[in-house]
């Protein structure tokens, strides 16, 4: 079923058809994509009054004002100068959900599917004057990734329609930068730079290329702008990724000279370093392209990237050639920092220390859009919001995040897991021949071309708790990327398969409660005490183990957030869940239960997180999430509520505060006898 509807208006973009009035209703018929396991609401006589014509209210996650699937047409009229003749015009459409389809004067350019990475569309050389851009984007499934995936799932950010990024027209030089991909050296204090070129124009080539490393501090200031001369935005301001100098590290670099290598070449294979002699894998230019590769010391001065000292380069690459007499320039930038990521046993290291992974999960819930930010600053806020509670990692559940999210990572020190789009499972599956198994391959090629250069970026699962016959199909995956790209660490999925191809594995064994544990489990079973860890699953394995969505504890509904759901997303779960209260003559304890659930909520959250701090050779947890999780019934899990703001509120739940670099605690043996049960 899909939505009919005429806009007889204007749509903003960025945006979404839904944040701005466009669908039908939300009905028992809704096609909404998630799977809803508890189908009680469609027959209980308890939630009778919310299934009525006009005003259906659901319990299993958060609702949007509307519901729009299908295809929506925008359609604009853009100048184009004749200043940009000669020059190949590309059009840029940062996070489309999901399938796009561009038209240029009724000329059909083609379709993009990401759901992790911009869609491009190459226009080719366009007259002077004005042109028609029709855009079909159609938020339908497409490949089914899993109905619960957080790239689309309504248990989440919701399956919106839209493009809710940076719009921009590129027109780019006949010969340019189409790629650069850094790889630091830790050891040498060196980056090699692999600089992948473009050209459509036919004929000898011969030019330079100028590579120059600049330390990225205070001073400086950021310079993220990653636009080419001769842009222009189609709506909005795009990214805020040239913010200004305080939004850079505090600490200034102690090298601040730039590190700087000039090289020639010709399309005929002869080359000639401007500089001292370095390492040109090839040297060749030809119509349609080719690569260099550069040796770039930095100085033995340099500072790595880590999470206590966070120090970045910006890289510019300076492109001159000249093809059949014409001279084409081009400039192209990106950021790096000096981070090498690897494995000592057990543990996982970071510029060769070991480092505990003390992360949280980001599931996309965005509940005043239904859709994630793309500019920096909400991002730093949110990272920041995941220090202040002792964390260094934040885990991207079944989703890829925008370039605003790796970038503040970067400038934080922040570790991530991203993740391809797939939660492969409930229906889906990997390995059986569908057209998840070749989509999980591309998705994870454009998140690496995309976002690889990022120190932030520093493991990659393909995505959550597999099903299908995944342990083959995954095990050449791990084994394909760890040979294409080892500046990170790659595993499986969080949740299974631990394979021997995995450089960590990302279990659920080493928590405190498992699935269907009840009373069984530690917490439940057995006195408080200071002494149990995960030795015996951690200890023998031969890979470094980082628990998988670690915690689960649940607190009561906190009622005075509801009325901060202002936007796109509204909490109709916890307005059922009140009225049910009230209708049980107890509405007015629901202040004592927060508080009481909340209060034995951080116990077991303290408890949890130092049992596994305490774990010899462990490599770190995931908790499932710093903030309640809307979706699947309603899991209210964090100390933190997922309410408009992103921020945690003043309510008795707070951090455990045992998570950190550093923690000291006491291991007492157990003295007190174990619980009577009668």
């Amino acid at each position: 079923m899909a939505t009919r509807q005429t806009a007889t208006g204007e749509l903003a973009l960025p945006g979404s058809v839904q944040e701005q009035g466009l669908g039908d209703p939300i009905t028992l018929d809704t096609p909404w994509t998630g799977l809803i396991v508890d189908r009680s609401f469609f027959d209980d006589e308890r939630y009778a009054p919310y299934r009525q014509d006009g005003n259906v209210s659901v319990p299993f996650w958060l609702q949007p004002h509307t519901y729009y699937r299908g295809a929506a047409w925008f359609q604009r009229t853009i100048d184009i100068p004749s200043a940009w003749a000669g020059r190949r015009i590309v059009l840029h459409l940062e996070r489309v959900h999901w399938e796009s389809t561009l038209w240029v004067d009724e000329r059909r350019m083609g379709s993009e599917i990401s759901l992790s990475t911009p869609h491009r569309y190459d226009l080719g050389e366009l007259p002077a004057g004005p042109h028609v851009l029709t855009l079909r984007v159609d938020n339908r499934t497409v490949v089914d990734v899993g109905p619960n995936a957080h790239s689309i799932s309504d248990h989440t950010q919701g399956n919106w329609n839209g493009v809710v990024g940076d719009l921009r027209l590129e027109a780019l030089a006949p010969v340019t930068v189409r790629r650069i991909t850094v790889v630091p050296d830790v050891a040498r204090r060196a980056a090699r730079v692999r600089i992948d070129l473009a050209s459509d124009a036919w004929g000898i080539g011969r030019g330079s290329v100028t590579v120059t490393a600049r330390p990225y501090n205070r001073r400086n200031g950021p310079v993220l702008d990653r636009s080419a001369p001769g842009e222009h935005r189609l709506g909005g301001s795009g990214p805020a990724e040239n913010g200004p100098a305080e939004n850079a590290p505090d600490r200034d670099a102690p090298d601040d000279r730039d590190a700087k290598v000039t090289v020639s070449y010709d399309s005929q294979g002869d080359s000639e370093l401007l500089d001292r002699p370095r390492n040109l894998a090839e040297r060749g230019m030809t119509s349609g392209g080719g690569h260099l590769d550069v040796d770039l010391p930095l100085g033995s001065g340099a500072r790595t990237w880590d999470e206590f000292d966070p120090a970045l380069y910006e890289l510019s690459v300076e492109l001159s050639a000249t093809v059949r007499g014409v001279e084409h320039q081009h400039t192209s930038r990106t950021t790096f920092g000096l981070r090498e990521i690897g494995t000592e046993g057990t543990q996982i290291t970071v510029n060769g220390r070991p480092t505990f992974l003390r992360g949280t999960l980001e599931s996309c819930v965005w509940p005043l859009t239904g859709y994630p930010p793309t500019d920096v600053e909400p991002w730093r806020r949110v990272l920041r919001i995941c220090r202040a509670h002792g964390l260094n990692l934040v885990r991207f559940h079944s989703w890829c995040p925008p370039e605003a999210a790796f970038t503040a990572a970067d400038l934080e020190g922040f570790y991530l897991q991203a993740e391809g789009p797939v939660w492969a499972n409930q229906g889906a599956g990997l390995g059986e021949g569908r057209p998840v198994d070749r989509y999980l391959y591309e998705e994870t090629d454009r998140i690496l071309d995309t976002y690889g250069n990022h120190p932030s970026f520093i493991a990659m699962a393909h995505g959550n708790e597999p099903g299908g016959r995944d342990v083959e199909f995954l095990s050449t995956w791990v084994a394909h990327y760890r040979r294409k790209d080892p500046r990170r660490l790659y595993t499986t999925a969080a949740g299974w398969p631990a394979v021997i191809e995995n450089d960590f594995d990302n279990l659920p064994d080493p928590r405190l409660h498992q699935w269907q544990d009840g009373l069984a489990s530690r917490l439940n079973a057995r006195a408080p005490e200071t002494q149990s860890d995960h030795s015996s699953i951690v200890g023998p394995h031969p890979r470094p183990v980082v628990s998988h969505e670690i915690g689960q504890w649940c607190a009561y509904p906190d009622f005075a957030e509801t009325a901060k759901y202002t936007g796109l997303m509204q909490a109709r779960n916890h307005a059922i869940f009140a009225d049910f209260l009230r209708a049980g003559g107890m509405s007015g304890q629901a202040e004592q239960f927060l508080h009481a659930s909340g209060r034995l909520q951080l116990l077991c959250y303290k408890e949890e997180v130092e049992a596994a701090l305490r774990t010899p050779g462990f490599a770190g947890f995931h908790l499932l999430g710093l903030n309640d999780f809307p979706g699947q019934g309603t899991a209210l899990v964090g100390f933190s509520t997922p309410s408009g703001t992103r921020s945690p509120t003043p309510r008795p739940r707070s951090s455990p505060g045992s998570a950190g670099p550093s923690f000291p605690w006491p291991a007492c043996p157990n003295t007190s006898s174990p619980p009577t049960r009668t």
